[in-house]
């Protein structure tokens, strides 16, 4: 059977600014995540908190599916494939573009409109690539937005924030800060 091949993906920077261009590689199946920025390999945000912060909610959610006899794995590869068709819908509706939204999803999308007529913003960029070079990580933002007149941050949550959410964003936000030259207001 041949080596599972990692997955490799060209990001465009915030403003293009940096290096302008970065390479997302993740490992395979899904493995840890890191970023090559020139010669530089810089570990993931995400791979980061995977690997140093505890998810008791996360392990109390398997404990319960596997004492009802129902794979994790499997339900994480569902919400996975869920979390990943709602961010595209998000980001296309972000673009004014039209989308048909599956029955299931109907319930998230109406709330993130919901959200989005409350919480105005204007929309610059999604999927941007942002490094800290002095810390040796990086990161994908779901979204970049101006709110009243001030750069905001975004990462897309399907099943909840939690505190690795906030130390993700706050990664993201001083990357985004030493390739802008902006600290962004706000961070959600």
């Amino acid at each position: 059977m041949p080596a599972a091949k990692e997955n490799r993906e060209t990001i465009r920077t915030a403003l293009g600014l940096g290096a302008g261009e970065i390479t997302r590689v993740t490992g395979p199946r899904g493995g840890l995540r890191h970023y090559e920025v020139g010669d530089a390999k810089l570990t993931s945000v995400t791979t980061i908190i995977g690997e140093t912060v505890r998810k008791p909610g996360l392990e109390r959610w398997r404990e319960g599916l596997i004492r009802k006899g129902i794979s994790p794995n499997q339900e994480s590869k569902q919400a996975a494939a869920m979390g990943t068709a709602l961010h595209a819908i998000i980001e296309r509706l972000l673009c004014d573009e039209d989308v048909e939204v599956p029955e299931e999803l109907l319930p998230a999308i109406k709330g993130f409109e919901r959200w989005r007529t409350e919480y105005w913003l204007c929309h610059e960029a999604s999927e941007v690539a942002v490094y800290n070079s002095t810390r040796g990580y990086a990161g994908t933002i779901d979204c970049v937005a101006e709110r009243h007149g001030n750069v905001s941050l975004f990462d897309w949550k399907t099943g909840g924030v939690y505190k690795n959410a906030m130390i993700q964003l706050a990664g993201y936000g001083l990357a985004y800060a030493e390739i802008t030259g902006v600290e962004p207001a706000a961070l959600w």
